[in-house]
């Protein structure tokens, strides 16, 4: 997408909205959870992992200068987060997937949620 194209803010804007919203949706699913109950529900933990392949989805879709002018924002770490989901789902851990619901989720809504007020 080329810096001058007109609707480039608008697209950014929303993929920024659509990472924000799988956030919130994966606070909300976990939010009743402790760790041992959330990894025993495999409806939680599936529709978890579905909220985090949107995010790694919406990652590819915001231009690369964007990404690179806007480091605070982990966009590669989501991207590879996505990859993995689906290309090694068959390795993953419930725990792990937990411990990045409630140690990187919320500094990463925050970081969107900044950026996102800069755009219209």
């Amino acid at each position: 997408m080329s810096p001058d194209d007109p609707r480039r803010d608008v697209i950014i804007a929303d993929r920024i909205d659509h990472m924000i919203e799988a956030i919130d949706q994966i606070v909300a699913f976990a939010e009743d959870h402790d760790k041992a109950s959330f990894m025993g529900d495999l409806k939680t933990v599936m529709a978890c992992r579905a909220a985090f392949i949107v995010i790694g989805e919406a990652v590819g879709g915001i231009p690369e200068d964007f990404r690179e002018s806007n480091t605070a924002v982990p966009w590669a770490e989501a991207r590879h987060y996505r990859n993995f989901l689906i290309h090694v789902y068959d390795q993953i851990d419930p725990s792990k997937l937990w411990e990045t619901i409630r140690e990187s989720l919320p500094p990463m809504r925050e970081q969107l949620a900044d950026l996102r007020k800069r755009l219209p």
